[in-house]
């Protein structure tokens, strides 16, 4: 989702990146600051994560931003990019007119909304994929190319990457 604040910040637009992280209940007692989204976070060049923040999905735990900034933020935005309806907080979607419904993940999306998994459709004013032949039925889908803009000045961010992956790489291996 990194490539989406940096590239809509180079067009010129304020962008920031709220990652809900699911409150799963074993993860419930662990503070999210403890997570290993956040140490990824905490990974990032200090620019990036002055935009950035990781909340607890049905609360107003944050890791980054404070609750409060989100909510300043999402008074005055324009338009919410929803990746997979991930974001499903009324108090910070409500007020932005535009709410874009982005699906990366075509087919399964359909097929799960067609057979009653609530995927977060309702409250979208928009839906967007990158599925070139998605049927519209119940919802209307808009196509759209995805282009991948490499950004020198990240390379921070995309080293950090690359040793969170390897982070998981090497503990998926110690678990076999």
């Amino acid at each position: 989702m990194m490539q989406y604040l940096l590239g809509l910040e180079r067009l010129g637009h304020e962008v920031l990146l709220v990652e809900p992280v699911a409150g799963r209940e074993e993860q419930a007692q662990t503070p999210l600051g403890s997570s290993a989204s956040a140490a990824y976070l905490r990974e990032l060049p200090p620019d990036v994560t002055a935009r950035c923040a990781l909340l607890r999905g049905d609360t107003r735990e944050t890791v980054g931003l404070p609750y409060g900034e989100l909510e300043r933020f999402a008074r005055t935005a324009d338009l919410l990019l929803n990746i997979s309806g991930m974001l499903r907080d009324e108090r910070l979607i409500r007020d932005i007119p535009i709410r874009a419904y982005l699906d990366l993940d075509p087919g399964f999306n359909q097929v799960w909304n067609a057979t009653g998994e609530d995927l977060g459709f309702d409250g979208h004013t928009h839906f967007v994929t990158v599925g070139q032949a998605i049927e519209t039925g119940a919802v209307n889908w808009t196509y759209v190319i995805v282009t991948i803009v490499v950004l020198f000045a990240s390379i921070r961010a995309i080293e950090a990457t690359l040793k969170l992956i390897g982070r998981f790489a090497t503990t998926k291996r110690a678990d076999n």
